[in-house]
C-alpha cells in the first residue's frame, strides 16, 4: 500500500508539472469511455434487458412465409388464421397462442379531438404475458366489444389519479367504451404500435377485446400472433413441430418461431452492434494514444532507471498511472455517457424499440467499471513494456518505446481509416436515397389525417377543399406513401390461370394530381366511378410489366374491376425499396377499406404549404363540422421523416468517425 500511495503521489505530481498532458489523456478517454457507455446504455436497454413479462424467454412470436407460384400468392411475415387454430388445438409445445392487431380511432368528449392508438387482441393476452393491471380488471371472454383497458399513460392524463374505475367512459368513434382496467407504468404491448402513417407514438393507449373468430375467415391472415412455450420447450423444437402439421407443409409454407425479445429488438439489433463496434474502435485508439503521451517520457524513465529504479517498479508506476487516468477519464465519460444516452434516445425514440425502457442500471455500470479497467491496462502496457525492456538503451539508440510509438500511430491511422471509410460508404448510401425519385412531387404539398364517415363525405371534403383560392389539387387515400404500410391482396385474370399478387391502394379521384403521380395510359378516376357504375381500377407499372410484360393492360377485366390506366410509380415502403404491384380502388366503391383507419388528405398548393393548413382546416370541417384533424405536415416532411432512420445512423458514425481521428 505504501508503494501504491507513492505512485500515486509521484503520478499527481506529473500532471501537475504538465497538467496540458494530463487533461489531454484524460479528455481523450472520456471522449472514447463515454462514447461507449452511451451506445452500451442504448444496448442494455433493447438487446440485454429482458422484457417486463413473467418468464418473457418462453415467449415467441409466429409468422409464416409462403414463396409466390403460379397459382398462389407469396406472402412473408403474417399468419394463416386456419393455421393457428390448428396449432391452439393441436400443438404440444405451445401453451397459449393469442391473435392482435392494431390500429388507431378518435377519440371523442376531449376539448380537442385526438387520435388514441388501440390495440385489439382475444381476452386471453394478458394472461398470457402474465401481467395483471394495477387498477381494475383485464377483459374477460363473455365482455361486451365496448370495455377497454387503458394503458397508464393514458389514465393518467385523461383521469388523473383516481384509484377507481367506476364511471369511467371514452367516446372512440362515437361509440361509447367502458374503462374495466388500467395497466402497470412499465407495461407496453405490442411494442410496435399501429402504423407510423396513423399514429405518430410507438406505444398503445387502449386496448379492447376482438374475438377474431367472429371477424376472420380461413384463409385470412393474421398479423400478430403471440404464444407462450410449455415448459422445456425450445423456439427450435416448436418450429418442427409446427412445420410438421398438415397446414403449412401442404401449401408450401414455412413457419417461424422467434423469441418474442429478438422480434421486438428486430431490424435494430445489426444497428446497435454495429455502432458498438464503431464506438470500440474509439476507445482503441484513445488507448493508443494515451499510450503514444505516456511513451513520450521514455528518456525520463531511463534515467530513472539509470538511477538505480527497477523495472518492476517502473512497470507498476506506468499502470498505477494508466489506471488512474482510466478512472478519471471514467468520471468524466460517465457524465458524457448520460448525456448521450439521452439525447440518443430523444432523437432517435421512433427508431429505437424500447427506448422507454433505456436507463443506466447495473449492466451500464458494471460495463463502465468494466472499460475503466480494461482501458488503464492496455493504455499502460505498452509504456510497462517499453520501460521492461528500455533501460540505458533509450538514451543512446533507438528504443523499445519508440518502436512501440511508431506501431501505435499505425494502429491509430488504421483505426480511424475504418471509421471514416464506413462513415464514408454510409453517405455515399443516403445522398443515393436523397436523390432517389419517390415517384412523387412533395413540393407544396399538405398531408392532413382525417377520419370520414363515408364515400359522399369524402368526395365533399375533396371537392370544397380544391375550391379554396391557391389550391391546385386535392385528393384523399387510405395510407399515405412511404410509410411502409398498406394492404395487399390477390386478382385474377379471366382466361389465365392463378393468382396474382398486388399492394391495394383506396383514393378519391383528385390523389393523383395533388400528388402529381403521372398518368402513362388510359384516364384516371372520376366523379362518375359512383357505386352505382362498373367496378374500376388503375394499375401502375410495376404490376403492367411484372403480370402483363410490357402489354397494354388498359381494357382488360379482372375480378376487382376493369384497369381503366396505367399510373406511374411510387415508393411506397421507403426510399430504399423499389415500387412494388400496386392496384388503385376508388374511394366510391370501396370506402369500407378506408374507414378502418380513417384517410389522408393532400392538399397541393401555389404556395407555401403550411400556410394554406388554417383555410383546409376551415374548409374541412365546414363540410363535417367537428372533424377530427391529425398530423398536419408537409409532404417534405413525411418524405424527411423516411430518411430519419439513415440521417440519425450516419450522424452517429460519422461522430465516430471523427472522434476516432
Amino acid at each position: 500500500m505504501e508503494g501504491l500511495q507513492q505512485d500515486l503521489r509521484f503520478a499527481l505530481r506529473g500532471w501537475a508539472k504538465a497538467p496540458g498532458f494530463a487533461a489531454a489523456a484524460i479528455a481523450t478517454l472520456a471522449l472514447g469511455i463515454g462514447a461507449n457507455t452511451a451506445i452500451f446504455s442504448v444496448v442494455s436497454g433493447v438487446l440485454l434487458r429482458p422484457l417486463p413479462f413473467s418468464r418473457p424467454d418462453r415467449l415467441v412470436m409466429l409468422s409464416e412465409t409462403q414463396p409466390r407460384t403460379t397459382t398462389t400468392g407469396g406472402f412473408d411475415g403474417s399468419v394463416i388464421y386456419s393455421d393457428m387454430q390448428d396449432w391452439r388445438g393441436h400443438s404440444r409445445l405451445l401453451q397459449q397462442v393469442v391473435t392482435y392487431k392494431t390500429s388507431s380511432r378518435n377519440l371523442q368528449g376531449t376539448l380537442e379531438n385526438e387520435q388514441v392508438g388501440i390495440t385489439a387482441a382475444e381476452s386471453g393476452l394478458f394472461e398470457l404475458l402474465g401481467v395483471a393491471p394495477v387498477i381494475g380488471r383485464a377483459f374477460l371472454p363473455g365482455d361486451p366489444p365496448n370495455v377497454v383497458v387503458a394503458s397508464y399513460r393514458f389514465w393518467k392524463s385523461h383521469f388523473g389519479d383516481y384509484r377507481s374505475i367506476a364511471g369511467a367512459a371514452l367516446m372512440l368513434d362515437g361509440r361509447p367504451f367502458t374503462v374495466v382496467g388500467v395497466m402497470p407504468e412499465d407495461f407496453q404491448f405490442p411494442y410496435a404500435a399501429a402504423s407510423k402513417a396513423l399514429y405518430r407514438s410507438s406505444t398503445t393507449d387502449l386496448w379492447i377485446p376482438w374475438a377474431a373468430s367472429q371477424e376472420l375467415q380461413p384463409g385470412r391472415r393474421l398479423d400478430g400472433v403471440v404464444a407462450r412455450l410449455r415448459p422445456g420447450a425450445s423456439p427450435g423444437a416448436a418450429r418442427q413441430e409446427l412445420n410438421a402439421m398438415s397446414g403449412p407443409a401442404q401449401s408450401g409454407r414455412v413457419v417461424h418461431v422467434r423469441t418474442l425479445k429478438d422480434a421486438v429488438s428486430g431490424s435494430a439489433r445489426e444497428s446497435l452492434l454495429v455502432l458498438l463496434g464503431a464506438v470500440g474502435m474509439v476507445l482503441l485508439a484513445a488507448c493508443a494514444n494515451v499510450a503514444n503521451l505516456l511513451l513520450a517520457r521514455t528518456r525520463e524513465i531511463a534515467i530513472r532507471t539509470a538511477l538505480g529504479a527497477t523495472r518492476i517498479r517502473i512497470m507498476r508506476q506506468f499502470l498505477t498511472e494508466s489506471l488512474l487516468f482510466s478512472l478519471c477519464g471514467g468520471l468524466a465519460g460517465l457524465a458524457l455517457g448520460c448525456s448521450g444516452s439521452a439525447a440518443l434516445v430523444h432523437l432517435a425514440a421512433a427508431q429505437i424499440p424500447r427506448a422507454e425502457e433505456i436507463a443506466f442500471d447495473w449492466r451500464v455500470f458494471g460495463f463502465l467499471l468494466l472499460v475503466c479497467m480494461i482501458t488503464g491496462i492496455v493504455s499502460g502496457l505498452a509504456p510497462a513494456l517499453a520501460a521492461a525492456r528500455g533501460g540505458e538503451a533509450a538514451l543512446k539508440t533507438r528504443s523499445l518505446g519508440t518502436k512501440l510509438r511508431d506501431g501505435l500511430v499505425i494502429v491509430e491511422v488504421a483505426l480511424a481509416f475504418i471509421l471514416l471509410a464506413g462513415a464514408g460508404l454510409l453517405l455515399r448510401t443516403f445522398l443515393n436515397l436523397q436523390h432517389t425519385d419517390p415517384g412523387l412531387n412533395a413540393a407544396n404539398a399538405l398531408t392532413l389525417h382525417v377520419v370520414v364517415s363515408g364515400a359522399p363525405e369524402s368526395l365533399a371534403i375533396e371537392d370544397r377543399v380544391s375550391r379554396i383560392p391557391g389550391v391546385r389539387a386535392a385528393g384523399l387515400i387510405s395510407l399515405l406513401p412511404l410509410q411502409n404500410s398498406g394492404w395487399s391482396g390477390f386478382f385474377r385474370v379471366p382466361g389465365r390461370p392463378g393468382l396474382f399478387e398486388s399492394e391495394l391502394r383506396y383514393v378519391s379521384p383528385g390523389y393523383f394530381r395533388a400528388m402529381s403521380i403521372p398518368l402513362r395510359k388510359g384516364r384516371e378516376f372520376s366523379l362518375g366511378d359512383g357505386p352505382r357504375a362498373g367496378s374500376v381500377i388503375l394499375v401502375n407499372e410495376a404490376l403492367a410489366r411484372r403480370y402483363f410484360s410490357g402489354a397494354d393492360p388498359v381494357g382488360v377485366k379482372t375480378d376487382r374491376g376493369l384497369i381503366i390506366g396505367v399510373v406511374g410509380d411510387v415508393r411506397q415502403d421507403a426510399l430504399s425499396l423499389p415500387a412494388v404491384p400496386e392496384i388503385y380502388n376508388p374511394v366510391a366503391q370501396n370506402f369500407a377499406q378506408m374507414s378502418n383507419h380513417g384517410s389522408t388528405l393532400i392538399v397541393r398548393t401555389d404556395g407555401a404549404a403550411s400556410a394554406m393548413l388554417p383555410a383546409v382546416r376551415a374548409a374541412v370541417r365546414e363540410v363535417s363540422p367537428g372533424q377530427a384533424i391529425f398530423r398536419a405536415e408537409t409532404m417534405q416532411q413525411v418524405l424527411d421523416d423516411s430518411l430519419a432512420g439513415h440521417r440519425l445512423y450516419l450522424w452517429l458514425l460519422g461522430v465516430f468517425a471523427v472522434m476516432g481521428t
